[in-house]
């Protein structure tokens, strides 16, 4: 389904989306597929994910990063999508606002995603930002857990350490709702997998009167909601019947560290500065620039 205009969009289930619509049934399943540029994609996400924007160098950078994310993923030709639009929270255009903060630094940065070198590739790689990284962030891999061309360096962040303290959180569970939220019968102790580089949890293992269970930390945060478990910088302690957690910062810890950015912003340094500081070894490339071979 393709509209005749480029200024047209579609409904799915009161849901807007740009670009075509696809429909493939494989096996018992339909799957309803969206194709549309990644500037379109992008700006969606952005609008979703910020509805406040903030420092516009800041918002630069992240411009950047979800583009670079979006054409590492846009290289997987395993399947009819890229993107899994529940995985990656993609939930139509209907936020977007043209002449927005947003559609401005998507403009002033399109084309130019952050590659990295190695073993003679100079490819674009799944690269994200988190909310207050406490101190340190850690590598994709490592928290992640998934294989890919990236830098693997945990960086420190020295605004956000300064600030470790104001950003700590606790969340208090009993056994009995825990083990309830995510599907076991009962739970009696918890231990923790670390990033030993960054001290941010990876993965828990929760164990029960006769069983056991392993939940990566974006699976328990989702079994609890991100209000409730913050970041994956905590620890945990069992007080009788009740679970205590609590941690600093807040999000993931991988990749550009918002709030240090947003202080960096201040200080007047620009998206580049901020992005060469927690991704380094990567270069700024131009998607727009043919080179003479590809002219």
């Amino acid at each position: 389904i393709v509209p005749r205009s480029e200024n047209s969009s579609l409904l799915v289930n009161g849901i807007q989306y740009d670009g075509a619509i696809s429909i493939y049934a494989k096996g018992s399943d339909i799957h309803v597929v969206n194709e549309l540029s990644i500037e379109q994609f992008i700006a969606s996400m952005l609008a979703k994910d910020f509805i406040y924007p903030l420092e516009s160098e800041v918002m630069s950078a992240i411009a950047i990063l979800a583009r670079t994310s979006a054409y590492y993923h846009g290289k997987n030709n395993q399947s009819l999508w890229h993107i899994d639009a529940i995985e990656a929270g993609y939930v139509g255009s209907y936020l977007q606002t043209p002449r927005s903060l947003i559609d401005k630094v998507i403009k002033d940065t399109q084309g130019l995603i952050l590659v990295y070198a190695k073993e003679g590739q100079n490819e674009p790689f799944p690269a994200t930002w988190t909310e207050h990284s406490a101190g340190k962030t850690a590598t994709f891999g490592a928290i992640f857990r998934k294989e890919a061309l990236c830098p693997s360096i945990s960086r420190p962040t020295p605004h956000a350490l300064s600030d470790r303290q104001d950003s700590s959180w606790s969340f208090t569970i009993s056994k009995e709702a825990l083990a309830k939220k995510c599907g076991m019968h009962s739970v009696e102790s918890v231990e923790l997998f670390l990033d030993h580089e960054s001290n941010k949890s990876y993965a828990i293992r929760l164990t029960g009167a006769s069983e056991k269970k392993d939940l990566s930390f974006f699976a328990l945060q989702k079994h609890l909601g991100k209000e409730a478990l913050q970041s994956n910088d905590f620890t945990v302690e069992i007080e009788g019947e009740e679970i205590v957690f609590e941690g600093f910062g807040k999000g993931h810890g991988v990749g550009l560290c918002l709030y240090s950015a947003s202080l960096l912003a201040e200080k007047g340094e620009n998206a580049l500065q901020m992005l060469t500081k927690f991704y380094p070894h990567t270069s700024l490339y131009n998607l727009t620039v043919k080179s003479p071979k590809n002219q």
